[in-house]
């Protein structure tokens, strides 16, 4: 059996799990796809991990930070991606090593959901991916500091800096932080 044909069948019978997952009961759905977070393939527990969201409960989210360290990137890049939709505070730490991650895709989630989460001490390392290799890794971080910020025009790595120095104290006070 090729590879291809291998992926096709284990992403099919993924989709038919998760699926009839909706129809049992909830609790066991968790406990479903804690398990299959631990599955020998990849697809598998990236698909566990984008499902996850339907649970913010702490165990899900300690399986997710475990996930983003996963030695596939499919698997870190749901894992984070879920994080950042549960906005999930304590997930910050985990997932800002991850904008250097050696996957673009991997690197440009990860600054998507250190903004979503909204942690202030996270902003300096979003302002270094302004001058990633990876266009898309670039366009991200702009887009997030945009928005954060106010301003409608890209800024240099400079500039960023200069503004998260004068402002630090405000962006903390509107995420919510002191």
């Amino acid at each position: 059996m090729s590879l291809l044909t291998r992926s096709f069948l284990i992403s099919s019978f993924s989709v038919f799990v998760f699926s009839t997952v909706s129809l049992a009961v909830p609790g066991e759905n968790h406990n479903l796809l804690l398990s299959r977070t631990g599955s020998d393939e990849a697809v598998v527990r990236s698909d566990a991990a984008n499902l996850l969201k339907k649970y913010g409960s702490g165990e899900s989210v300690s399986r997710l930070r475990q996930l983003t360290q996963d030695t596939d990137w499919r698997v870190r890049f749901d894992a984070v991606k879920t994080l950042g939709r549960l906005a999930e505070p304590t997930a910050a730490e985990t997932i800002e090593p991850l904008v250097s991650d050696p996957m673009p895709h991997v690197r440009m989630i990860s600054v998507w959901a250190l903004y979503q989460i909204g942690d202030a001490s996270t902003v300096p390392s979003i302002i270094q991916t302004v001058q990633d290799q990876d266009r898309q890794v670039r366009s991200m971080a702009q887009r997030a500091l945009k928005n954060l910020s106010g301003t409608i025009q890209d800024r240099s790595i400079e500039e960023w800096t200069a503004w998260y120095s004068q402002n630090k104290d405000l962006i903390a006070s509107d995420w919510g932080q002191q």
